[in-house]
């Protein structure tokens, strides 16, 4: 049996444990009793890989698994379709969006801090842009480690 690397753990709010296997670039979940629920690697639509390098999780009110890579956000539907990919293309930042850090707040609504940006982007639960919360204008500095 293969031995799987665990880089990021998550326990959903249906108290099932989400895990990045790093290796292979795939999401495990597993209930919280060890029993292997599904993973989630390739869309089942066209079976193309869904994630590069895997960094964060978390899930949001519609029972979606977001991932933060880089340079992107994936969404990933309970029947493990893919949802939407944020790049943040057309937002007028000056370096390459990179995701730190990531929350869903009670409304469902994705906050994702933008390290080399620094800007923490405001995404709604279908993945579109509202808006940047902090920016650097406003006086913050590179870090956002704390959403």
């Amino acid at each position: 049996m293969t031995e799987l690397v665990f880089r990021r753990k998550r326990i959903t709010k249906f108290q099932d444990h989400v895990d990045v296997d790093v290796p292979k670039s795939k999401i495990v979940k597993i209930k919280t009793s060890g029993q292997h629920i599904r993973t989630i690697q390739h869309d089942p639509v066209d079976n193309k890989q869904l994630f590069d390098e895997p960094r964060l999780i978390c899930t949001n009110i519609n029972g979606d698994i977001i991932v933060t890579e880089n340079a992107k956000v994936v969404a990933v539907s309970h029947g493990q379709q893919k949802r939407f990919v944020y790049h943040a293309e057309g937002r007028q930042l000056k370096y390459l969006f990179n995701s730190q850090c990531i929350v869903i707040d009670k409304h469902g609504l994705i906050i994702i801090s933008d390290y080399y940006n620094s800007v923490v982007h405001v995404l709604d639960k279908d993945g579109k842009f509202i808006q940047f919360m902090v920016t650097q204008e406003q006086g913050y500095k590179f870090g956002f480690h704390w959403i």
